[in-house]
């Protein structure tokens, strides 16, 4: 579950029905837990998972929806793992592009289905972005059209009607790059048909979580959500740069597979994956960009051994950690000054220097460089009377943006392995997610290694530099600046050590 999902931990259902009073008649008093009685809902009472979203979006979002009773209802802690990493992927993105900062961010939910519900959770968090949610079924596109209105959303979120025979980003028809979407998302139909649904059912060695809602558009597509991610992987090729990040929801291991195999078919190196972990459940994302924008390891990168099914399939490490033999934190400003005269060392690269909000609170140093001047070979090419180019280029020119700080500990976040229990048994089925993609469980058959944390409680955490990559197309360019920089500062750092 995203580190800032507000619904870890059960809702006190009662305070939730004194906001939202529908939800009254589907409280039950539970003594399913050690804990004794508890009010709840029967979290098989189709009704009751409706009158729980609905709850949730009113008293959390202030959002009056209205849930069809043939459609798909969306389990909002589920949802909302997903908003929170487009957030982190485009808040990230704004970052690298400064001179961006404060544009209207614009984004497409590719089958936004009958509560619009990434739309609406987006705009409830972002008060200034912008939405376009496309629905082929007739019914969805109405009742999705109506909750927008309902809640006086058309200025910033408008429902389109898509069509059979139009591409699936039909959307970014037209755009153009100074106006164009910096992402979409998609949480596609997950079954190839209504055989596999069956077979699936029936494979299953728990009891399905929710009774089956939702419509035949919304859970089949001929070929599942491989063929269907895959089309918009190939419909993203034309398209390009229309659109900073292109994403999707993915419901099946293999499936992440199949989806890397085919941006790599199509050259595209650029991307990311993560893993949403929601009670016995686990989902994918991915995301790709034509941008040369990249996002950091915790962001684009699942933290899993050499041996998971996907380890061969993650995207090469944007985020690269040299570990330091000092680990005394006092030695802080030492190894910043130490990286400060390697950096200045560095002939032609612009250097700004902003202060870290994480722990040491060390320095971060963002350089700008418009080619390498700092191999052997430039080097050697300087010392023997040649000459690079070093004419001020146009900022269009830069070719390599990235940041170096001093970290302590791990500079990659960790996703937990194991979800905490939580005292109302029933909340992990909502974090399971109780529509009928969900429903299934689909395992694949993935393993997930637990690992075991150190106890940190009294070890220094030792002192590493970080380098992040933050824009570029050469990653040659940044792993041979990062191997130069990291070297020179080793090597201060180890004769300090062997004075000491």
């Amino acid at each position: 579950m995203h580190p800032r999902n507000p619904y870890r931990a059960p809702p006190d259902f009662d305070s939730l029905a004194q906001s939202y009073p529908e939800l009254k008649r589907c409280l039950v008093i539970s003594t399913k837990n050690a804990g004794g009685q508890f009010v709840t809902i029967n979290f098989r009472d189709e009704v009751a998972l409706r009158k729980l979203t609905e709850a949730i979006m009113f008293r959390d979002f202030g959002v009056k929806l209205k849930i069809p009773d043939d459609r798909l209802c969306p389990p909002i802690p589920n949802r909302m793992n997903y908003v929170l990493w487009i957030q982190d992927v485009v808040q990230h993105t704004l970052g690298i592009n400064a001179q961006k900062q404060g544009e209207i961010i614009r984004g497409v939910d590719i089958g936004t289905g009958a509560t619009a519900i990434y739309p609406v959770l987006l705009s409830s968090l972002e008060k200034t972005w912008e939405m376009v949610g496309t629905e082929i079924d007739d019914a969805s596109y109405l009742c999705a059209s109506s909750n927008i209105e309902t809640n006086h959303l058309q200025s910033r979120i408008k429902i389109v009607k898509a069509e059979k025979l139009n591409p699936i980003l039909q959307p970014l028809n037209g755009v153009i790059e100074d106006s164009m979407y910096h992402f979409t998302m998609c949480n596609p139909p997950f079954y190839s048909s209504s055989k596999e649904i069956e077979s699936l059912a029936k494979g299953k060695h728990l009891p399905p979580n929710a009774v089956c809602t939702g419509s035949t558009t919304e859970m089949i597509y001929p070929g599942g959500e491989v063929a269907f991610v895959g089309k918009m992987v190939d419909e993203s090729t034309t398209y390009r740069r229309q659109c900073r990040w292109y994403t999707s929801m993915l419901g099946k291991l293999s499936s992440v597979e199949k989806i890397v195999q085919r941006l790599r078919s199509h050259n595209i190196a650029n991307y990311a994956i993560t893993e949403f972990i929601q009670g016995r459940t686990r989902r994918w994302a991915v995301a790709w960009s034509f941008f040369e924008d990249r996002l950091p390891d915790s962001i684009s990168r699942m933290n899993v051994s050499s041996s998971h099914p996907l380890s061969t399939y993650m995207p090469p490490r944007n985020t690269l950690s040299q570990p330091l033999q000092s680990s005394t934190a006092v030695d802080l400003r030492n190894i910043e000054t130490a990286l400060e005269n390697a950096l200045k060392l560095v002939q032609r690269i612009t250097l700004t220097v902003t202060s870290d909000d994480q722990p040491p609170n060390a320095q971060v140093y963002i350089l700008e460089a418009a080619q390498n001047t700092w191999s052997r070979s430039a080097r050697r090419q300087q010392r023997h009377g040649g000459s690079l180019d070093f004419s001020n280029p146009p900022s269009s020119a830069i070719t390599m943006v990235c940041s170096v700080k001093v970290s302590q500990g791990s500079p990659i976040s960790e996703v937990p392995l194991q979800n905490k229990s939580y005292q109302a048994d029933e909340w992990s089925e909502v974090l399971d997610g109780l529509d009928e993609d969900d429903d299934m469980d689909i395992d694949d058959s993935s393993t997930v290694e637990e690992k075991k944390r150190p106890d940190t409680q009294h070890t220094q955490k030792p002192l590493s530099l970080v380098f992040q990559w933050l824009s570029g197309e050469d990653r040659a360019m940044f792993e041979s600046f990062a191997s130069h920089v990291g070297r020179k500062v080793g090597v201060v750092v180890s004769s300090t050590n062997s004075s000491n």
